[in-house]
């Protein structure tokens, strides 16, 4: 009995629970959008280069009547995502967002968010904002340790063929057809 006991203890035990990609946004803004007041949150600060990021948008009233536009500019320029067009944040339906992006390049990042709803059409600029630099090593040291696998199935390759030389094999130079 205390077995089953322990068995059903253990499973509930691991049950999935609910997993998010992103805690709840540490970091707020508001940010003037024409008349729209809106709360701009980020899910890390500060945001990392080439580091997933959601980031919400919530103007004062809901976002049920109105749409979105958002051109980030990079300190290379423009930088725009899905189209320019903000659709809401496949966790928080409540919200306009975008969800898991990732900012190319470190340095002062601004974003330029024009709302249009029942009012008029408002233009503001979120930021500007400093993304950091790309967390863990450079790219190159860790594409060279993703090759040694495919390195080491060449080498085995190469040994292998060398040993069996299928050329100077008995079987491949005495062939006659069957009768």
């Amino acid at each position: 009995m205390r077995l089953w006991a322990l068995l059903i203890v253990a499973m509930v035990a691991m049950l999935p629970s609910m997993v998010f990609a992103h805690e709840a946004d540490p970091h707020h803004e508001l940010v003037t959008v024409g008349p729209y007041l809106v709360e701009v949150g980020f899910s890390q600060w500060p945001p990392l280069a080439e580091q997933s990021l959601d980031i919400t948008l919530m103007p004062e009233g809901g976002i049920t009547g109105k749409e979105a536009t958002a051109i980030f500019h990079s300190p290379g320029g423009p930088f725009v995502e899905h189209n320019g067009i903000v659709g809401r944040h496949p966790r928080m339906r409540d919200y306009w967002g975008f969800d898991l992006i990732a900012l190319p390049e470190a340095g002062e990042w601004t974003i330029d968010l024009v709302i249009t709803g029942p009012e008029v059409e408002g233009r503001g600029t979120i930021g500007p904002f400093t993304v950091g630099e790309r967390p863990g090593p450079t790219p190159l040291p860790m594409w060279l340790i993703g090759l040694l696998p495919l390195v080491g199935i060449g080498i085995g390759a190469v040994v292998s063929w060398k040993r069996i030389r299928p050329g100077t094999l008995p079987e491949a130079t005495e062939w006659s057809p069957s009768s």
